[in-house]
């Protein structure tokens, strides 16, 4: 199961691509404020406001980039025009909140890859599913995955179909989760009331097996998504430019480093990582 859809993603990628602004009539700038979007001369941008925009823009219409600076930049009526530096004369500043924002032009099976992929870093950086669409079955050891009354799982599970011990099925009477209140879980331990116990007849191996859906839960927590859409969004944004983590300047230049995966998003899914690895 996909922890985030492409609508979502698509939803994450605009909240990235854009901003607000400010215009100035005498020079026809626009000045924003994030200094992590790049606007690049002929990318496509629409505007919008909470009250009136500068007089020279309309709502809805696509206009085209003329980088100033970083956070300065001019519009055009079309991609030629920016190119050329031809900018809209803006002959007022308008009033309310202004916003630009980017045109995508977003590919449904790039983002669901990009979320694929992204997904199964978030799997490898926790070594744990979060998601399971269905039931398996795995099967135990009735000695060596045995202490006690208490069965070891080697997975996390977050819901029980079925346990039986040497061809005997056993019922939700005999058996709580540990933990109790929560998944995921991390093993079975038979009531101190039930008559079972974990046994074999000839051989202990796969005398036990545990049906159900084997994952952390069954369906991603909300910062699991959020961290999956974050990677998907920095993976996309790897496609025009390689994003860099560590720059260092040794004395015969300068040295960047890929990051791999962001800090934040490491950082982030510290909490899920499963104990002792």
């Amino acid at each position: 199961m996909a922890y985030a859809a492409v609508a979502d993603l698509k939803q994450y990628l605009d909240i990235l691509n854009q901003d607000t602004f400010t215009a100035v009539a005498a020079t026809d700038l626009l000045t924003v404020t994030k200094p992590q979007v790049s606007w690049n001369t002929g990318d496509p941008v629409v505007v919008s406001t909470s009250g009136t925009l500068p007089a020279g823009l309309v709502a809805g219409t696509v206009y085209y980039v003329i980088h100033v600076a970083d956070l300065t930049l001019k519009l055009a009526t079309s991609s030629a025009l920016a190119t050329a530096g031809t900018a809209i004369d803006i002959t007022t500043a308008g009033t309310g909140t202004h916003t630009i924002k980017k045109q995508l032009n977003l590919d449904d099976d790039l983002l669901e890859d990009l979320l694929t992929r992204a997904q199964a870093r978030v799997d490898q950086e926790t070594r744990r599913t979060f998601e399971a669409a269905a039931d398996g079955t795995r099967y135990f050891d009735a000695v060596d995955d045995v202490d006690g009354r208490v069965l070891f799982l080697d997975e996390d599970l977050c819901s029980i179909t079925s346990i039986t011990n040497n061809g005997t099925a056993l019922t939700s009477a005999d058996y709580v989760t540990e933990p109790r209140n929560e998944t995921p879980y991390w093993g079975i331990r038979l009531r101190k009331s039930s008559s079972q116990s974990w046994t074999f007849s000839s051989t202990p191996e796969d005398a036990i097996e545990v049906t159900g859906k084997w994952s952390y839960s069954e369906s991603a927590p909300d910062d699991i998504v959020h961290w999956t859409l974050r990677l998907a969004g920095y993976y996309y944004k790897q496609r025009d430019a390689q994003v860099y983590d560590v720059t260092a300047s040794p004395e015969m230049g300068q040295i960047t480093i890929p990051q791999g995966m962001p800090r934040d998003v490491r950082e982030g899914l510290k909490r899920y990582k499963k104990v002792g690895l």
